[in-house]
């Protein structure tokens, strides 16, 4: 079942939170491994749901934030195994602690960047974009009971990339984060400031929306 081509699509859902697709209703041995019966499979067993429909074709998505989590974890996984990609898990927790109890975003951000950015592959990089380095954090962050991240959240001024709210898991955390993720190729390394500048101006206009009303920024 978990073919090469099925893998791909694997993934597109994970860093997309969904999939267009068509739904097959009827199955045959002969061609299980159809990319097309592999998403419909995970539809039935009640991993996707229906979203909406494009084009006469249905948009399928992740139902809610357990599923979200068994497609996290499984990226992590992979990206771990795939690339011998180590880590201290001590090191990883403390970092996402100090962004939860202490109001301090760098050591995640540094933790990420050290113990898996810099260590992928050129290859790999080709395919970097937000939405890559986005399910990369994700899957890292679900490792720990401080944040219950949010990917792409809808409010009215705009889509987050993440929302790092805090887990009741963890009544000590006092913060709460929004991050814009930018991608720019080494070639637009000129970019830099403007992008960033770009970026505090979304952060501050979704920071103004109803659903953080009342909270200090």
């Amino acid at each position: 079942m978990m073919n090469e081509k099925n893998r791909a699509k694997f993934e597109e859902i994970i860093k997309n939170g969904g999939i267009v697709a068509k739904i097959v209703t009827r199955f045959s041995f002969d061609n299980m491994n159809d990319e097309d019966n592999f998403v419909s499979l995970l539809f039935y067993m009640g991993l996707l749901t229906n979203d909406s429909i494009i084009y006469g074709e249905t948009k399928l998505r992740t139902p809610n934030y357990v599923t979200k989590k068994i497609f996290w974890e499984y990226f992590n996984k992979k990206l771990r195994k795939e690339h011998s990609l180590g880590h201290s898990t001590e090191e990883l927790a403390k970092a996402i602690w100090q962004a939860g109890i202490h109001g301090e975003i760098a050591p995640f951000i540094d933790f990420i960047s050290k113990n898996v950015l810099k260590k992928l592959s050129n290859r790999d990089l080709i395919q970097f974009n937000e939405k890559y380095i986005k399910t990369i954090m994700l899957s890292y962050l679900i490792m720990s009971n401080v944040f219950r991240p949010n990917s792409e959240k809808e409010i009215e001024n705009g889509y987050i990339d993440l929302y790092l709210e805090k887990d009741v898991r963890t009544p000590e955390a006092e913060y709460e984060w929004l991050l814009e993720l930018k991608y720019l190729k080494k070639s637009d390394e000129k970019q830099i400031e403007k992008v960033r500048i770009e970026g505090l101006k979304q952060l501050r206009r979704y920071a103004k929306s109803s659903e953080f009303e009342g909270k200090k920024i």
